[in-house]
């Protein structure tokens, strides 16, 4: 509603209900933020920043785009009354901002799709306001043994993303930066964990059975799949389920029509990989959700 009324020039219904907004910002640790009264707890992420649902992140998304378009309206009014209050409106859009791009995965994308369409928006907005005609940086990367590498931004790179590679995971990296404007800068940590069975969102299991099965070998088997969402929310989003075949066998085309025919069920396909890939709408922690396919 906030954004609605914002983007409409409604002040009078926006300003009371941005005040209320307000007292329910979350500050910590530089950064503002947004959450839902019933947010399940997060789990606990040691030596990382938590990572919030896309809810939480398309909240704080909306508030940062409404103060954006509030800031560019005055500024376009008879009467600027910016002035007086610009440095604590960036302040708070900054401390917004930082706390966006925190939950920014290594792509620039954000947990949902919707998330990452408003956020984005928000983003670009608020940047926007920063932008400094001919800004220009050098930046040094540097590690425990010296320099590793050079960034150089200037106007006509200042929208590509410049990478450089840290020769180990761990260290003491910095950066030292000369020359003018502003930068986002990012590190990325790519890494695999085995996740503990008890912390697992899913939990799938599989069973082929036959009806006609002659020393031990069958042509026609029927796979029984059951899948069981056991996240934190109250279903999962769209969920993809790929099943390796056996050797020898491929599935039935009919049969993965059938499939589709549940309406749980978008899409069912076999890849080039000798995979047979299931996309489900939703799945519910409610109870298990179970299909039968040949």
């Amino acid at each position: 509603m906030l954004n609605a009324f914002t983007m409409a020039g409604l002040s009078e219904y926006r300003d009371p209900l941005k005040a209320k907004l307000m007292k329910k910002a979350i500050v910590k640790d530089g950064t503002i933020h947004w959450e839902r009264e019933d947010m399940p707890s997060l789990w606990p992420v040691p030596f990382f920043l938590p990572i919030y649902a896309p809810a939480e992140v398309q909240l704080t998304a909306y508030m940062l785009l409404s103060m954006t378009e509030e800031i560019r309206q005055l500024k376009n009014s008879p009467v600027d009354d910016t002035k007086a209050s610009s440095a604590q409106k960036m302040s708070i859009m900054a401390q917004v901002a930082m706390w966006l791009v925190r939950q920014q995965n290594s792509r620039g994308g954000f947990p949902s799709t919707q998330d990452t369409v408003v956020t984005i928006k928000a983003l670009a907005g608020f940047a926007k306001m920063l932008y400094t005609p001919n800004s220009q940086q050098t930046i040094k990367v540097k590690g425990d043994k010296g320099e590793i590498g050079n960034l150089n931004l200037g106007p006509e790179n200042r929208l590509v993303v410049q990478r450089q590679d840290l020769p180990e995971v761990i260290g003491d990296y910095s950066l030292e930066v000369e020359g003018s404007g502003w930068f986002l800068s990012q590190t990325t940590v790519k890494y695999n964990v085995p996740i503990p069975k008890e912390n697992a969102a899913f939990s799938l299991a599989v069973c082929a059975t036959s009806d006609k099965c002659v020393n031990g070998v069958t042509k026609v088997f029927n796979m029984t799949v059951t899948l069981e969402y056991q996240g934190f929310l109250n279903a999962s989003d769209m969920t993809l389920i790929k099943i390796r075949m056996l050797s020898g066998y491929r599935p039935d085309f009919w049969s993965l029509r059938e499939l589709e025919n549940d309406k749980k069920i978008s899409k069912s396909e076999e890849n080039g990989k000798g995979e047979l890939e299931i996309y489900l709408k939703s799945v519910s922690n409610q109870s298990n959700y179970t299909f039968l396919y040949t």
